[in-house]
């Protein structure tokens, strides 16, 4: 199985829209909803459908409370990042919706507004999709929802007909009972976010790089999994935390005696292995570790709801040799995780990718029959603004997104890893209908 992992990275910290705009936090955020005004992804109807319905049925007063729900969500949190962070989250989300639905994305208004805005010679702007959540909390897109008039034999590259050639592949090849568009095995589309000021991530995999895998996909289940996490390495709170390792054994319970053993620089379960680390070795160790076990709970669609001490991951060819079985009692390989991948960066790697094993405690030491990969992809921000790969060693990288994939397929190739870079402004922009807005970097794993 062959597909392209496709990453948008927001940076916060070099955004003009927010940087250098007077306004308070909250007008800012009022005025962009406002502007483009917000709705719901129902989950019992297509997107098309709950447009129409809504346009023919709620009032005035009914549009205007939708558009405060959605801004009272951003603006409730204390912190003026923390609006920042969310607001973009939210439009990073409906971006991927409209990505994969033309026909939403381009006749979203009905015959009375696609009128006026032919008179004042404008183009109709996509409101802000909001998405439902599982109970777990994680947000997602029902691929059975995108509508289309396409006939399923025909092919082309508009993503609404690429998901209706999806969707009539599998249930012509799911020998069970076709599932309801409401239930749990719904097909969704794989993605994640995560952010960590200043960076706000998204992580998905495109449905015709799902249909070029067909014949591999033989059910919803051999869907591949998806989870992201994002971390800067921010240096400890002085005020709550003496040192690095007080801030770092707050963490502790969280971690296998293997994994902690990584992290610290030493080995508790071989005394005669140690490495010195200082702080701020362990502080990258204890976030990247931390960084791949988010991504992977994420992937299963239950975040911090999965106990982390439960499962471990091995990365191949760094924490264990290719084609070794992990044990029990493997002893920890000591050399640094961080030096490793910045090594690969420096040398003109963008994604730094490792195929791995991954154990569950709880199950008498059960291997994931799963197959996982991790990428690790280093971000750097200097004069020039955000970016993958530095051919200054002397610049170390300010954070670094890993992105969890897994399939049931054994001969999972994970081809390429295409990263792009957008502003709060780009995305706004993009539900105004405005072009060329996103350069894509694709990069061959």
């Amino acid at each position: 199985m062959k597909f392209n992992i496709r990453t948008v990275v927001v940076d916060l910290s070099q955004d003009s829209l927010i940087q250098n705009n007077q306004q308070h936090p909250k007008d800012i955020v009022s005025d962009i909803v406002k502007r483009y005004g917000a709705t719901q992804a129902l989950k019992n109807v297509s997107f098309q459908k709950a447009t129409k319905m809504r346009k023919s049925r709620l009032k005035k007063k009914q549009e205007k409370e939708e558009i405060n729900g959605l801004i009272d969500t951003i603006v409730r949190y204390v912190k003026t990042n923390d609006k920042y962070t969310q607001l973009t989250s939210i439009l990073l989300k409906s971006y991927l919706y409209y990505m994969h639905d033309d026909d939403v994305y381009n006749h979203n208004c009905d015959e009375d507004d696609l009128n006026h805005h032919n008179e004042q010679n404008t183009i109709p702007s996509s409101p802000i999709v909001v998405l439902p959540r599982t109970e777990a909390g994680r947000p997602y897109i029902i691929l059975n929802q995108i509508e289309s008039t396409t006939p399923a034999s025909s092919i082309n590259n508009h993503p609404k007909s690429l998901v209706r050639k999806l969707l009539h592949t599998l249930k012509r090849k799911d020998k069970q009972k076709d599932t309801d568009e409401t239930s749990e095995e719904a097909l969704t589309l794989p993605f994640n976010i995560s952010h960590q000021y200043p960076f706000v991530v998204l992580s998905y995999i495109h449905c015709d790089d799902l249909l070029s895998n067909l014949s591999s996909i033989s059910s919803r289940d051999d869907m591949p999994l998806i989870g992201m996490d994002v971390v800067t390495f921010d240096e400890r709170n002085p005020n709550i935390f003496k040192t690095t390792k007080e801030f770092i054994q707050v963490f502790r319970e969280s971690f296998t005696s293997r994994e902690w053993s990584k992290i610290m620089g030493n080995n508790e379960l071989d005394e005669n292995t140690n490495l010195t680390r200082n702080d701020d070795q362990m502080l990258r160790e204890f976030y990247l570790r931390w960084a791949m076990k988010e991504a992977y709970s994420k992937a299963l669609g239950l975040g911090l709801s999965l106990d982390f001490s439960s499962f471990e991951s091995q990365l191949i060819g760094f924490d264990v040799a290719k084609d070794t079985q992990i044990t029990d009692d493997s002893k920890s390989k000591s050399s640094e995780l961080f030096d490793y991948i910045l090594h690969r960066n420096h040398n003109g790697e963008h994604v730094i990718h490792f195929p791995s094993y991954t154990i569950h405690h709880t199950d008498y030491g059960k291997v994931d029959k799963i197959n996982w990969e991790f990428h690790f992809m280093p971000i750097y921000n200097d004069n020039v603004g955000p970016h993958t790969t530095s051919c200054n060693v002397n610049i170390d990288p300010v954070g670094c997104i890993c992105v969890c994939v897994g399939t049931a397929d054994p001969n999972q190739v994970t081809a390429e890893f295409t990263s792009s870079f957008m502003s709060v402004q780009d995305l706004c922009d993009f539900h105004a209908h405005e072009e060329n807005l996103v350069k894509e970097i694709s990069v061959k794993l």
